[in-house]
């Protein structure tokens, strides 16, 4: 599996620094099977979270469709807060399931089927 999401990061690699101070490292790491990465979150702002591959592709996915995280993250390193709408936020996962691909799905690519 991490060979699978390692292609899809490499054939989106010019947009992998939009979430990653290192594309080459981000890439290393998930050949590597590592889980811990460090995410840019807004702008020049980073943040070291642990993260699936699948869900590494999910938040490259939702950060191309602008969906804007939430201004204060939880500290746990397996989550992330978005924010959907003002007020209102979803807590994801980060090491189990695939939240951040369905979550993709909803909001970013509007497949509700």
């Amino acid at each position: 599996m991490h060979w699978l999401y390692a292609l899809k990061l490499l054939r989106a690699f010019p947009r992998l620094p939009h979430i990653s101070p290192s594309p080459w490292g981000l890439l290393w790491r998930v050949l590597r099977k590592q889980a811990t990465h460090v995410l840019r979150i807004n702008g020049e702002h980073l943040l070291e979270r642990q993260i699936s591959p699948p869900n590494l592709y999910g938040f490259l996915r939702l950060r191309e469709a602008g969906i804007p995280l939430a201004a204060l993250q939880p500290p746990a390193k397996d989550q992330l807060l978005w924010e959907l709408a003002p007020g209102r936020t979803f807590l994801t996962r980060l090491t189990v399931g695939m939240d951040l691909m369905t979550l993709y799905e909803v909001f970013g690519r509007k497949d509700y089927g």
